[in-house]
C-alpha cells in the first residue's frame, strides 16, 4: 500500500449479508486520496479518524472553471467485481 497508496483486496466478512459479496475492506493513504481527488475536487478538510476513530472524514468542493463549468470529466477506473485492485 506504501507504494500504490491503496489496496483493495481483503473480503470484509463485517458486510456479509449487507454489501454483495465482492464489497472489499479497503485502505487509502492520505496522500493517494488527496492526489486522486483532487483533480476534480478541492480538499476542504481532512480529518484522519475522524469517523468512529476508523475511517477518515474528508470534505471536498468540486472545482469549478471560471465559466461555471466543471474542472474536469470523471477519469475514474470503474470498479470489475471480484478483481482486487492495487493503486490507481
Amino acid at each position: 500500500m506504501e507504494h500504490a497508496g491503496i489496496l483493495d483486496e481483503t473480503l470484509d466478512p463485517a458486510l456479509d449479508g449487507v454489501a454483495p459479496e465482492y464489497y472489499r475492506a479497503a485502505f487509502q493513504t492520505p496522500a493517494f486520496t488527496r492526489e486522486r481527488w483532487g483533480r476534480e475536487f478541492e480538499s476542504l478538510d481532512y480529518v484522519e479518524g475522524g469517523l468512529s476513530a476508523l475511517h477518515d472524514l474528508v470534505v471536498l468542493r468540486r472545482l469549478i472553471s471560471s465559466n461555471g463549468l466543471a474542472i474536469a470529466k470523471s477519469r475514474f477506473v470503474p470498479v470489475t467485481p471480484g478483481i482486487p485492485r492495487r493503486g490507481p
